[in-house]
């Protein structure tokens, strides 16, 4: 074996240099994703007012109210505009990549002067067709729709429980989890 070969090919393995601050990222134990907030273990005592009306107060509904618009007027409407403009990229996308194939049959069949724009539509055919499927502007779209659909969820419950006395709504720690 050459002794130039033998250097660049080490069977010996070799750890990574491990930079300051590299292990403080890790966590020192192991344990299950949080999905809800862990409970305080002692609970102070409530009052007889907060019982009744399931612990929400004026500045809790007032925020609840503000969530419930910024849902709504914001993020609702920004993504369905994205979701239909994705939309109309991908049908375009799905035309000009027909059409583009089409003058590429055509210039193949007719075999003369049109050959230069049978390859020049052929390549443009490509790009359009890899940015289309290599992009996945398809599940791009489905992304937003999904999450119109995840904010439409979010909003039901939200201003349906603001329309009820504060007796009958759930309780704000559920409503804010």
């Amino acid at each position: 074996m050459m002794p130039w070969l033998k250097c660049w090919s080490s069977t010996k393995p070799t750890p990574m240099p491990l930079l300051p601050g590299m292990l403080e990222k890790f966590s020192s134990e192991m344990g299950p994703a949080m999905w809800w907030p862990k409970r305080a273990a002692a609970t102070p005592s409530k009052t007889e007012e907060e019982t009744t009306d399931n612990g929400w107060s004026p500045e809790m509904e007032r925020e609840m109210a503000e969530v419930a618009g910024v849902v709504r007027e914001r993020d609702m409407t920004v993504y369905m505009r994205l979701s239909k403009l994705v939309l109309t990229c991908n049908r375009e996308m799905i035309v000009a990549g027909t059409v583009l194939m089409a003058v590429v049959m055509v210039g193949s069949a007719l075999r003369g002067s049109t050959t230069m724009g049978g390859v020049v539509a052929g390549a443009l055919a490509c790009v359009v067709n890899s940015f289309s499927h290599g992009g996945q502007v398809w599940m791009v779209f489905k992304m937003y729709r999904n999450n119109v659909g995840f904010y439409q969820l979010l909003n039901k419950p939200l201003s349906s429980s603001l329309d009820k006395p504060p007796v009958e709504r759930e309780h704000t720690e559920l409503v804010e989890t």
